[in-house]
């Protein structure tokens, strides 16, 4: 996993501290989960957009050793990284934790799901407004987060870095 990748970098390049990560999903916050579900097929309709190859895989996203074995296999490894995102449903997306939506409680657990999936983060960043979102739903999108969604999940702690080199350094 990219995180674990990252994380394990850090401390071998001597790095001090945990070498925390920032996460950004697409969310959506909404009082029921067909309006959210609504709410994040506008915010995410750029998933399933065109993107130039220049663009697809910029230098440091994917480890290098991903790239050499998809230009061995003659690009199809790279292809289903970079498009299998188009290929997939919302639902699925929702489960690799590239888009949360739902009610503020369903939210939150996805937060919750994911920060313990990923070993953590430090910062989460957000894509709430994009595409064809409306200000008065991107407004309230942003509004439902900070009131019920932030509470639940503000004591997340700042992660530190599970490999033995950082556990034995503390």
């Amino acid at each position: 996993m990219l995180f674990d990748a990252y994380r394990d970098a850090y401390q071998d390049n001597g790095q001090p501290g945990g070498g925390g990560v920032a996460f950004m999903p697409i969310v959506y916050v909404a009082d029921t989960e067909a309006e959210a579900e609504r709410g994040v097929n506008e915010l995410a309709w750029y998933l399933k957009a065109k993107v130039e190859p220049q663009f697809r895989n910029p230098p440091g996203f994917v480890p290098v050793a991903a790239n050499v074995a998809a230009l061995r296999s003659g690009g199809a490894a790279r292809s289903r990284t970079n498009d299998g995102l188009r290929e997939i449903s919302l639902e699925q997306q929702r489960e690799l934790g590239v888009v949360m939506y739902g009610t503020p409680d369903q939210v939150a657990a996805q937060i919750k799901r994911e920060y313990e999936r990923v070993g953590g983060f430090d910062h989460l960043l957000m894509m709430m407004l994009a595409g064809f979102l409306d200000h008065k739903r991107t407004v309230s999108n942003m509004t439902l987060f900070a009131k019920e969604v932030y509470p639940q999940i503000r004591d997340l702690p700042n992660t530190k870095s599970a490999t033995p080199r950082a556990i034995a350094a503390e």
